[in-house]
């Protein structure tokens, strides 16, 4: 059917005018929920609550402060003067944050980091900030099993100079979702080098420094997962090198990292028997506005498209993600108030913010024969060194 020219102007404007509306409406939703109306109104936490539950903590807006489990002001009555701290990733984000609280309760941190000038600037910045702070840069790249054996050879001179056990142990250091494959050093995949083989060879190097139970009684262990392991592959983890690097690089592989994570901590804890003085436990730290979002931008390119998403992100970060201290908080109970952790019974367990206990992924978390294999393959792919 053709058109004549003022019928198709009228079409064309008619159009126009459309698209306009839309753009308005679309326009005043994403300004309402950036501008917290539905937040205010209870939304958010009703879906947290009634609808999904994994939702818990993954953002201020997803519950009220009469529901947090613990607290700035518990961690703050803390005193951790003659223990001894471990966190990798320190330089920035979750880790420095998590480093920087440790520090002001008295505890003495070593900072692990990949890159020894940032490492070196994070502890003059901690000791900027609290000058009491007894706080020392070694180098960490967990993304390679020689970077993490020579720094633990590194680890007792350290422990030497701070004086005393290893008390406390937090498992931040991690990679997002990358832009292709990428192999480590190793010959394995990168995000599951990085975000979990390079952390149980630490963990188990490191255990014989935390079997006594450091100067409270019991060492903690804190593992930094996500609520991306409710979403990897559907057989959860990788148990051959071949499957592990072969899957396609997707969101799901950075989910089966951190759920690799989560079976690390249910399977250190059956290891070390309930009579143990470690106390190994994971948690998610909500979507945190820290660094790795870099990653992000960098997959989004710069497309018109990529542009406005990240536009998008970008107000989303500001203004409805935790602040990295915030994020920090529930590692921060996990590592350093050993009698919260004693009184919750706190072994194997999982949190979200802040300091909520939550139930893993049902269907791969509860998967016993899964999480015995994970650790085996895991203690394979140790012992083969580089491919």
């Amino acid at each position: 059917l053709a058109l004549g020219g003022s019928a198709e102007r009228s079409l064309n404007m008619a159009v126009l005018k459309l698209l306009s509306f839309l753009v308005v409406i679309v326009a005043i939703l994403v300004g309402s929920l950036i501008a917290g109306v539905p937040t205010k109104m209870g939304v958010w936490r009703w879906v947290a609550t009634n609808v999904e539950t994994k939702l818990v903590g993954m953002a201020p807006a997803f519950m009220s402060a009469e529901h947090y489990e613990y607290s700035f002001e518990q961690l703050r009555r803390l005193d951790l003067t003659g223990q001894n701290a471990i966190v990798t990733g320190a330089n920035v984000g979750l880790g420095y944050a998590t480093s920087l609280h440790l520090a002001r309760q008295g505890a003495h941190v070593i900072l692990a980091c990949r890159n020894k000038g940032k490492c070196a600037n994070a502890a003059a910045s901690i000791r900027a900030n609290f000058t009491a702070a007894a706080v020392e840069a070694l180098v960490l790249d967990t993304s390679s099993l020689k970077s993490v054996r020579e720094f633990v050879a590194q680890v007792p001179l350290a422990l030497v100079r701070l004086g005393g056990s290893l008390d406390m142990l937090v498992l931040n250091a991690g990679i997002g979702i990358l832009p292709e494959a990428q192999i480590s050093v190793d010959g394995i995949e990168l995000m599951f080098a990085t975000n979990h083989v390079g952390h149980q060879l630490l963990y188990s190097l490191l255990l014989p420094l935390m079997d006594s139970g450091g100067k409270a009684g019991v060492s903690r262990v804190a593992l930094v997962s996500s609520v991306a392991h409710f979403d990897s592959y559907e057989y959860g983890v990788a148990l051959s090198r071949e499957q592990l690097n072969s899957a396609p690089v997707s969101a799901k592989g950075y989910g089966q990292s951190k759920l690799a994570q989560v079976l690390f901590a249910q399977e250190a804890t059956e290891r070390l028997g309930a009579g143990s003085k470690v106390c190994v436990n994971a948690l998610h730290p909500g979507g945190v506005d820290t660094n790795i979002w870099r990653q992000l931008r960098e997959m989004l390119g710069e497309s018109v498209l990529g542009r406005l998403v990240w536009k998008a992100m970008e107000l989303i970060r500001k203004d409805f993600m935790w602040r990295a201290e915030d994020g920090a908080l529930t590692q921060l109970m996990l590592a350093a108030d050993s009698a919260e952790v004693v009184r919750r019974g706190a072994r194997g367990k999982y949190f979200h913010p802040q300091g909520v206990e939550h139930p893993p992924c049902a269907k791969n978390a509860a998967n016993k024969t899964l999480q015995h294999a994970v650790w085996t393959f895991t203690e394979q792919l140790i012992a083969e060194g580089p491919q």
